[in-house]
């Protein structure tokens, strides 16, 4: 039987090649692998269930620009969509703005790898990097109005709380509990801009007394 020749290429490189008798039908190798930014689609002319006909058969592979994700790591801040569009598309109107995540503590301070213009040739991550954000507690007298002291750190550090005040006819007591750290919110529960200060004031109460009269008989 005569002998014909079936080869294979991708992007004009031999690919796979083999002999076959007439009358046989074409047998078709592996999927070459995906390029970057391009995925295997297809054998041209159409390989599958080809039969070899008195003469030799060339197929060449045909890619496709692929659809791939580029995919935002907030580490714990708020979510960012992800961008899904095919290699080579222009996404830079799509790409989140400089406030587009935020986190409790923290001052965003952009990606770990730059934002991409136009879609990469692969599914890509990047990461939010964060910088600690600076918090003051301030301790007042609320009888006197005066600073007892004032606690400066970063989000987290250990905070210790002075003793109460004292002051004759009074007692007292914080408004709001002294926080262990560092907080990110004042004492409304609002959250601080970096540098903010959280007040806690010792409320007095004035203390019952008993006055006794002796009538002296």
């Amino acid at each position: 039987a005569n002998m014909y020749n079936v080869t294979f290429y991708v992007d004009g490189v031999v690919y796979d090649s083999y002999k076959l008798e007439n009358g046989s039908e074409v047998i078709l190798p592996e999927n070459p692998e995906d390029k970057e930014g391009y995925k295997f689609l297809v054998w041209s002319p159409d390989a599958n269930g080809a039969i070899v006909d008195e003469e030799d058969l060339e197929f060449n592979a045909v890619f496709v620009k692929g659809k791939y994700v580029l995919s935002f790591n907030t580490d714990g801040g708020t979510p960012v969509d992800s961008i899904e569009a095919k290699y080579g598309d222009n996404i830079a109107n799509l790409l989140p703005g400089a406030n587009a995540t935020t986190k409790e503590g923290y001052t965003f301070a952009g990606w770990d790898t730059k934002l991409p213009e136009t879609m990469p040739g692969k599914n890509t991550e990047v990461k939010a990097l964060w910088t600690k954000n600076a918090y003051s507690v301030k301790f007042v007298n609320g009888l006197t109005g005066a600073e007892i002291t004032t606690v400066t750190g970063e989000y987290g550090s250990a905070v210790a709380a002075p003793a109460l005040p004292t002051a004759a006819g009074y007692t007292f007591a914080w408004d709001v509990t002294p926080p262990a750290t560092i907080p990110a919110k004042n004492e409304k529960g609002e959250v601080m801009a970096n540098g903010g200060v959280m007040t806690v004031t010792a409320v007095p109460t004035a203390n019952d007394v008993t006055i006794t009269f002796d009538t002296n008989g």
